[in-house]
């Protein structure tokens, strides 16, 4: 039950040869948080960054080139005509396009941390349609990395005591300060019932995944006890990328954290079983429990909500539980169904 993030994908230089609405039914199909490793953009570059975003369209890469800016959507380009349209688009957004223009990427909807030449981090949110509409949304200006607001602590055991958990503790690795405010930032967007899940899970700082250098965070539940183990790879990417709003961006390290939540909430079922000392029982709930059967029922055919939760029913579910908590919209341009599920509490109607 371990989320690996996905394969970081690197862009050296532009590939100069060659929208609807995000709410839209035509806009992104899935939430994707595979990382694009961009370069620092540079200003005097702007000129070319438009310049391959017009061959992309001209070449049928990408079909239009849409602006959301102020909770309104303006298809700026298309292939035949308006390419004079997109200096419209601030710097980070244009790159951001540049650097996408490609076949391979649509379908996803991804949150970018955009760094510019000039020091500034600019939280950048991008659509590709399956059909390769693309709409681009430019949000804040950031100093550093995103943080969750409000009074967060880097205590260890203030963490435990507030959220109900067991020791938050350093493993192979050791927590930082920042890491501290992440994981209590994740754990305060979950209700007094979700919490509930944490009672007794050990939260511990680990160095590379056991499951391989790519694993991030892995939940791990049995006879022995419970724990969250979060690694280095979960942070290894938060100043590139973010979750949520351009305008109001979480670290992108909290859906790791709470990712491994979902799984806890999806077999709390089965872990008040097996604490009962029914362990075969446990053992058959694990794989499919109620909570999985429930969301599954809602979900119904529709693969995602990110590719790694096409891979079982509850990486699916884990995926969605984490988006449920980090960007509900996201959830709800994926699939209206299970977001509204888990807005009116099916999750925990299942959890009893």
């Amino acid at each position: 039950m371990a989320r690996a993030l996905p394969l970081l994908i690197a862009l050296g230089v532009l590939a100069t040869t060659g929208a609807l609405p995000a709410e839209a039914s035509a806009a992104s199909a899935f939430y994707d948080n595979a990382t694009v490793l961009l370069p620092k953009i540079k200003r005097s570059r702007r000129d070319t960054y438009r310049r391959s975003v017009q061959a992309s369209l001209s070449r049928g890469r990408i079909r239009s080139v849409s602006l959301r800016d102020d909770g309104k959507t303006r298809k700026l380009a298309t292939r035949r005509d308006g390419h004079g349209k997109l200096e419209r688009i601030p710097l980070a957004g244009i790159a951001a396009i540049a650097y996408t223009a490609a076949p391979r990427f649509r379908g996803g909807e991804r949150d970018l941390l955009v760094r510019l030449d000039s020091g500034d981090i600019v939280a950048v949110t991008i659509w590709h349609s399956p059909k390769g509409n693309v709409t681009v949304q430019v949000g804040r200006t950031l100093e550093g990395p995103p943080a969750f607001r409000g009074d967060l602590s880097d205590d260890a055991a203030e963490i435990a005591r507030r959220f109900g958990s067991g020791r938050v503790k350093a493993g192979a690795g050791r927590w930082s300060s920042r890491e501290l405010r992440v994981l209590s930032g994740a754990l305060d967007r979950l209700s007094r019932k979700e919490r509930k899940v944490l009672k007794d899970v050990k939260i511990v700082r680990g160095r590379a995944g056991r499951r391989g250098p790519n694993n991030a965070a892995h939940y791990i539940w049995g006879t022995d006890g419970y724990k969250l183990v979060v690694y280095d790879r979960a942070f290894k990417f938060d100043r590139r990328a973010f979750v949520g709003r351009s305008g109001r961006p979480h670290p992108f390290s909290a859906m790791s954290i709470l990712h491994e939540v979902g799984h806890a909430v999806a077999s709390w079922p089965a872990r008040r079983v097996l604490e009962s000392g029914d362990v075969r029982r446990a053992a058959r709930m694990a794989r499919r429990g109620r909570v999985l059967s429930a969301y599954a029922d809602v979900k119904g055919n529709r693969s995602g909500p990110t590719r790694y939760g096409r891979t079982t029913l509850a990486e699916s579910f884990a995926e969605a539980f984490s988006l449920h908590k980090l960007d509900p919209a996201g959830l709800k341009r994926w699939h209206p169904d299970v977001a509204a599920w888990f807005e009116r509490g099916g999750h925990l109607d299942a959890m009893e």
